[in-house]
């Protein structure tokens, strides 16, 4: 269920982040609200992947703990 919300937390965060380029393409122009919105992206990719790692990393050592 944890797991559940965090991927509906992220797909909130792309929308919001996809709303925000459509925004500021009209004010900024197209390239630069693209760049805005890859960086952003790439940011939350990696928040993700980092997150993951710690969640596996806490779960090995908690197996780990109760084994030994």
């Amino acid at each position: 269920m944890k797991a559940m919300k965090y991927v509906v937390a992220v797909v909130l965060v792309l929308a919001a982040i996809i709303a925000a380029q459509m925004g500021l393409s009209g004010v900024l122009g197209f390239r630069t609200a693209e760049l805005i919105g890859k960086t952003a992206v790439t940011a939350l990719c990696l928040y993700a992947v980092i997150r993951v790692f710690q969640a596996f990393r806490a779960e090995r050592k908690a197996n780990e703990g109760s084994a030994g």
